[in-house]
């Protein structure tokens, strides 16, 4: 992964179904040098537009395992490990002026739920995709804070037409009080709601909803229209307050017919202005 601001990523992974796709493992790992802006926690600061400018390294990797239990569903357990080294960056007239580096190791146990009855894991055109997955970081597994974050997904597909496919998703994530700000619920991005930068709005609690109308015009081309509505919260009874919309336009070309892997760019409009976007495969 590259982006304009200078950000990377490299890494790999492994997304295997084995045993007539009884289990399922996930495996992966990464390193990354991201920068952007952090706005603060809460949906005045993130209005504000008033940032500060971040630079984190991050080594990550995980790894889970679930077993299917009972018809669509699986149950299993993962873990996720590594270091989160952040420096703040002060823009003054003369030259930038670093802060130490403080760095955040990351241990945590996981625990992932999935129902999945849809008839294709990379184009879906009809069933569902629901996920739950709680996250407990503990000494004991490597972290230096101890916290709990869960979340928690569903999309949905409804065939229209021969071809065409109307996709919604609902996302809804809480953390506790001590963790680390960049570990805080958050929307924005390319799959929990296009329109946004990527953490510009965060606070403990977050909620994203969107709906996708995928529109197939020839054999390897497709049109989307997206629109959905997010918004962050300190607890769950202060949502409704200040609600977020996005919507957008996008176009797929269909890399390979058989696997229905294609390249997918977006343009997605908010209240904070436009965001483009382009990547491998669906938004959700």
């Amino acid at each position: 992964m590259a982006a304009e601001n200078g950000s990377y990523m490299v890494g790999g992974g492994a997304n295997l179904h084995l045993l007539n796709d009884r289990l399922r493992v996930k495996l992966g790992a990464a390193n990354a040098d991201i920068h952007y802006r952090f706005y603060g926690i809460g949906n005045e600061q993130g209005d504000s537009g008033i940032g500060i400018d971040m630079l984190q390294n991050a080594r990550l990797y995980m790894a889970s395992g679930t077993w299917r239990v009972w018809k669509k569903l699986y149950l299993g357990l993962g873990f996720v490990g590594g270091s989160v080294e952040t420096r703040l960056r002060i823009n003054l007239p003369v030259t930038p002026v670093f802060d130490p580096e403080f760095r955040t190791d990351i241990g945590a146990y996981t625990i992932p739920m999935e129902i999945d009855s849809r008839d294709h894991e990379q184009f879906p055109c009809v069933g569902w995709l629901v996920t739950a997955k709680t996250s407990l970081y503990r000494e004991s597994a490597g972290s230096n804070f101890d916290a709990e974050i869960f979340k928690f997904s569903a999309n949905h597909y409804w065939p229209m037409r021969e071809q065409d496919v109307l996709a919604s998703r609902i996302v809804i994530k809480a953390t506790s009080d001590n963790v680390p700000f960049f570990l805080l619920s958050s929307f924005g991005g390319s799959t929990d709601l296009r329109g946004y930068p990527s953490g510009r709005y965060r606070d403990r609690m977050m909620v994203a909803m969107q709906t996708e109308f995928r529109w197939q015009v020839a054999d390897r081309w497709i049109m989307t229209g997206f629109a959905g509505v997010g918004e962050v919260a300190e607890s769950f009874s202060d949502f409704g307050r200040n609600f977020l919309p996005a919507a957008g336009i996008g176009i797929r070309y269909v890399l390979s017919e058989k696997h229905r892997v294609g390249l997918s760019t977006d343009l997605a409009v908010g209240n904070d202005g436009v965001e483009f976007y382009f990547g491998v495969g669906e938004a959700f």
